[in-house]
């Protein structure tokens, strides 16, 4: 019912989550008569006490939190082509956590979009279009003391994230504290533009482990099968695994593969059964407060589905993409930051390396 804060002037050693607070009495004349934590039933007969004035106005919470954006874009072609260009848009992404005051979650993300052309180019730029674009509207239940976990909707998962979006569902099994297992299953999103569709489905399994914290060492490693269908025919199949570190508040390291599993044409096009299709490395190095350090390895490649089966090699290019890159960034005073990046990237059939 109540909430508080403040600031800390001083401390013999590091707060951490958990850590736990004790009131203080006071007699009127501010004098200090006791340091030990008080009974929780007189606590509560003193709480009322200790609210101040612009407190009781703000005892409810509301569990919805978000953000509300306008972009607008403007192009005027000053040629004879008469190409002027505008771009409206909005975006929204709201929360709401523990509904109900229960373990309920809603969770949306979209873009409104409309684009206007000064005369039509083509049949997929007309004069007037609307582009919006859903990346996530779900419910959920998530608690990690129930045996059973799920989630609604358009979803994504943080624990697999390379297997996409689903319009569907995701049940999820709490083995123990640390382990997990679940199953999803639902549609496939069109892949350019994220609209609803019923012609690819999407099934899968996943296990996750989560060790730790993030306040000291937290270790999250998931393996994932997800097989991509249109009707009887195969669109894509493949192994996803994900680990990430978190290391004494100084290490950050992301990695994500994705081995795609080739049968029926997919192999008949690329004559194996199995290829690499994702390797993706990331790792911080927090030097100091203000200074971190990262370096990233990406070869993610195009792959073949479903819908792409049919494009010509020169549309569609498969060939092998290595890249490195290195980050720099420095907290200066009040707030300022500097940032750096450099990197070099190379294609097999290029002669010369990519740098910048």
């Amino acid at each position: 019912e109540y909430s508080s804060s403040c600031k800390i002037l001083s401390a013999e050693q590091d707060i951490q989550p958990g850590d736990k607070a004790a009131v203080i009495s006071r007699k009127e004349n501010g004098v200090v008569i006791g340091s030990e934590p008080i009974p929780q039933e007189k606590e509560k007969q003193e709480s009322n006490e200790v609210v101040t004035k612009s407190d009781r106005g703000s005892r409810y919470r509301s569990p919805f939190s978000g953000t509300i954006s306008l972009q607008y874009y403007a192009w005027s072609d000053l040629s004879d082509a008469g190409l002027d260009f505008n771009q409206p848009t909005l975006r929204l992404s709201l929360r709401g956590r523990e509904l109900w005051g229960k373990p309920y979650n809603l969770r949306i993300r979209a873009r409104l979009r409309h684009n206007q052309r000064a005369r039509p180019l083509h049949s997929n730029a007309p004069e007037q279009e609307w582009r919006n674009r859903i990346y996530e509207i779900s419910f959920s239940y998530d608690n990690k003391s129930s045996t059973f976990n799920y989630q609604i909707g358009r979803i994504i998962s943080n624990k697999f994230s390379g297997i996409g979006y689903i319009d569907g569902g995701l049940l999820q099994y709490n083995i123990t504290t640390e382990l997990r297992a679940g199953i999803f299953g639902g549609a496939q999103p069109q892949w350019q533009y994220a609209d609803f569709q019923t012609s690819i489905q999407k099934y899968g399994a996943y296990l996750n482990y989560v060790s730790g914290d993030y306040s000291r060492n937290r270790y999250e490693s998931t393996l994932a099968f997800a097989g991509e269908y249109h009707g009887s025919t195969v669109s894509r199949e493949f192994i996803y695994i994900q680990n990430s570190f978190f290391l004494q508040k100084q290490w950050t390291i992301f990695q994500s593969a994705e081995l795609d599993i080739n049968r029926s044409w997919r192999k008949e096009i690329s004559g194996d059964s199995f290829a690499l299709t994702n390797l993706f490395i990331s790792a911080q190095w927090h030097l100091s407060r203000r200074i971190t350090l990262g370096l990233m390895y990406d070869n993610r490649k195009n792959y073949l589905t479903y819908e792409t089966r049919t494009f010509v090699e020169d549309l569609f290019d498969e060939a092998l993409r290595q890249g490195l890159r290195g980050t720099l960034t420095i907290v200066l005073p009040q707030n300022y930051r500097l940032f750096g990046n450099a990197g070099i990237r190379k294609r097999d059939t290029d002669s010369e390396t990519t740098k910048s």
